[in-house]
């Protein structure tokens, strides 16, 4: 596996469970962590090749041939998720500085409607 994947897997591992915020999977209901898991949707994960003892040299090498071709699948489908990941991973902080960002305003505009109510109380 590349470092760079277990890297991000190891980021993705150990941030997972220390958000501070919640996730809504849609319709205002929570995603609790735990259950919550990503996954690749645009990756193939390849099938290990059927590997048979073989009597020959020839079967031996040809089998050789098929798992070395597995390993490069592999490699492929590991660069794969890596890249997703990434991007997923950008998407998301965006998504929430863009969330945040939305909170923090409309708690703005509620804290001027309240002052404005509170200059409209005051005795004259």
């Amino acid at each position: 596996m590349s470092r760079r994947y277990l890297a991000l897997l190891a980021a993705w591992s150990l941030a997972t469970p220390a958000t501070a915020g919640d996730i809504r999977c849609s319709m205002g209901v929570e995603c609790h962590m735990p259950p919550l898991a990503w996954h690749p949707t645009g990756c193939e994960r390849p099938a290990a090749p059927d590997i048979v003892a073989g009597r020959s040299v020839n079967a031996y090498n040809a089998a050789v041939d098929r798992h070395n071709a597995y390993l490069n699948a592999l490699k492929e489908y590991v660069d794969c998720v890596a890249a997703e990941a990434e991007h997923d991973m950008s998407a998301f902080q965006a998504r929430v500085i863009e969330d945040a960002k939305a909170i923090q305003e409309q708690a703005a505009r509620e804290a001027g409607q309240a002052k404005i109510k509170l200059d409209l109380a005051r005795p004259q």
